[in-house]
């Protein structure tokens, strides 16, 4: 008997994650950021078994372009799930002294973790940990370069950080 209780919750997580429309998750979220000025331009959208891929994206913010994404993939397992952001490019226009190297970062959520979402970024002159919560945002930086440097707050016990906090 608890084996076949077993197997129907398994069957149904499963069938929750391969079935669940993921291009829709991607177009609430992207109505979501537009009421806050962000908007995403991208050239390709893959809806796969268990992931959505973005490729060729563009962000604007209030009509300015920012960035530009290689690609993007977003895994939903349910329990856990996961956003990896691969060649992210921030323009020249922003700021002139960082970097063009690619930078990659992940965005992490789990049930068993659920009130916050870990943020892992990874650069040739930046590297960062973080989590975003309902209550905040915050951001360490273990390795950054000079035009990052205006834009964070600097620690003795933090080091390099950025903190947003959100209000109700």
């Amino acid at each position: 008997m608890v084996k076949k209780i077993v197997v129907i919750i398994v069957s149904i997580v499963l069938s929750v994650a391969i079935f669940m429309p993921k291009d829709k998750l991607y177009f609430l979220a992207e109505e979501k950021l537009s009421s806050y000025g962000i908007e995403i331009n991208e050239k390709l959208i893959e809806d796969k078994l268990f992931e959505l891929s973005l490729s060729g994206l563009s962000v604007f913010y209030n009509g300015i372009k920012v960035a530009t994404v290689d690609e993007i993939h977003i895994y939903t397992f349910v329990v856990y799930n996961r956003c990896d952001i691969v060649g992210l490019h921030i323009d020249k226009a922003i700021d002139k002294n960082l970097s063009e190297d690619d930078i990659k970062a992940s965005l992490v959520y789990s049930i068993l973790n659920y009130k916050t979402a870990n943020i892992t970024i990874k650069g040739e002159d930046i590297k960062a940990d973080g989590f975003i919560s309902m209550e905040k945002f915050f951001i360490k930086f273990d390795e950054v370069n000079n035009g990052l440097k205006n834009m964070l707050i600097k620690d003795k016990t933090n080091g390099w950080y950025y903190e947003e906090k959100f209000t109700k």
